[in-house]
């Protein structure tokens, strides 16, 4: 037990310094990660193209434990790659899906949601897949104005993303908070063994608006209703101004991989 509790711990630490050590942008971007058992079976992504867009995946692996760092350090390494040499977010989760469908056992997968902020085109494209509904807050009146449901299997199921799959755009303004989580927020019980639900996370994300954080906000609302009970999948939570966008320092590329970039076309990624 101790051994396998020791391993958990060592997994963490890796899983720590090698996948999320390289997000950028974590002064502007509130996090909540909390794992079920020591290891957290959820990834958080951050970075940034080229052209200053910044992209934040928040994954889901089935299950929790140790068994989700087996598609973990593939996912990193693809996201990364691919968003700071400039292909497009569908490209990148094209080519991530058929990575994991390839590696992962045929019970694993992963439910992801993927949010691009653009600030040069004024637009967020978003895309969901398996996770529960990102939400985007107007920042000056504190309201839901906008929320994208899961519309796409999560990857890892499917060999190509299916035809129908796009991002769905929408015109943004500074002021705009973007907000992502996992199912373990929402189903997180009480001593009732009532689940904590949208209803409660919304209202604890607008409380967090005007209190200036969302994430404060949802930890007191969620230690309140669940108390002592145990916690039985991993939480994790994304939460950003769209206006931090532009505090983030660029994310230096060497010239010859931008050139390279530009005289690639997307579809090399895709298999037949």
């Amino acid at each position: 037990q101790q051994e396998q509790i020791r391993d958990q711990e060592i997994a963490e630490q890796l899983f720590s310094r090698v996948i999320e050590s390289e997000n950028i942008g974590l002064d502007y971007i509130d996090v909540i990660k909390q794992a079920a058992t020591i290891f957290s079976g959820d990834v958080v992504l951050t970075a940034q193209s080229p052209d200053g867009s910044l992209h934040v995946l928040l994954g889901d692996f089935t299950g929790h434990g140790l068994k989700s760092i087996v598609g973990a350090f593939s996912l990193s390494e693809i996201f990364r790659t691919m968003i700071n040499k400039g292909y497009s977010p569908l490209v990148v989760l094209g080519q991530i899906n058929q990575k994991l469908y390839n590696l992962l056992p045929h019970d694993m997968f992963l439910a992801a949601a993927l949010v691009s902020v653009m600030p040069a085109e004024g637009v967020a494209r978003i895309w969901n897949a398996g996770l529960p509904d990102v939400l985007i807050f107007d920042g000056v009146s504190n309201k839901l104005k906008n929320r994208v449901v899961s519309y796409h299997p999560p990857l890892g199921i499917v060999l190509e993303l299916l035809k129908r799959a796009e991002d769905i755009v929408f015109n943004i303004c500074e002021t705009d908070t973007i907000v992502l989580v996992s199912d373990g927020i929402l189903e997180a019980r009480n001593v009732n063994g009532d689940m904590f639900g949208e209803k409660r996370l919304i209202s604890a994300c607008v409380r967090g608006l005007e209190k200036s954080s969302i994430r404060e906000s949802v930890k007191e609302r969620m230690s309140i209703y669940c108390q002592s009970t145990v916690q039985e999948d991993d939480i994790s939570l994304i939460s950003f101004p769209v206006g931090a966008v532009n505090d983030i320092s660029p994310t230096l590329v060497p010239e010859c991989e931008v050139n390279e970039v530009s005289t690639v076309d997307d579809s090399i990624f895709l298999l037949d």
